[in-house]
């Protein structure tokens, strides 16, 4: 039964668009952020006195993330719901 759902949620997440602007919106501000911490756009964007791999570092670059995906869960994880409760498998 597990696998049934599994595969009807990943065939209707794949063929949503709403996937790809989730998609979207995490993997394009990871890819700049990473990109800017490396030194892509020039010796400007780095800070001279820290390091790239320091834990405060990594922290921070973690902490930015989780407060973009608290927008991003609620939004998936609610459609499923609805869509839950319009089909009534919620008592399941």
């Amino acid at each position: 039964m597990f696998k049934t759902i599994f595969s009807r949620e990943l065939k209707y997440w794949l063929t949503s668009i709403s996937f790809y602007i989730y998609l979207s919106a995490v993997l394009i501000p990871a890819t700049l952020t990473i990109a800017a911490t490396s030194g892509v756009f020039g010796e400007e964007s780095i800070s001279a006195g820290t390091k790239s791999n320091s834990p405060m570092s990594i922290f921070s670059l973690m902490n930015f993330f989780n407060k973009i995906l608290l927008f991003i869960l609620p939004a998936v994880i609610g459609h499923s719901v609805y869509r839950d409760f319009k089909s009534n498998a919620h008592s399941l």
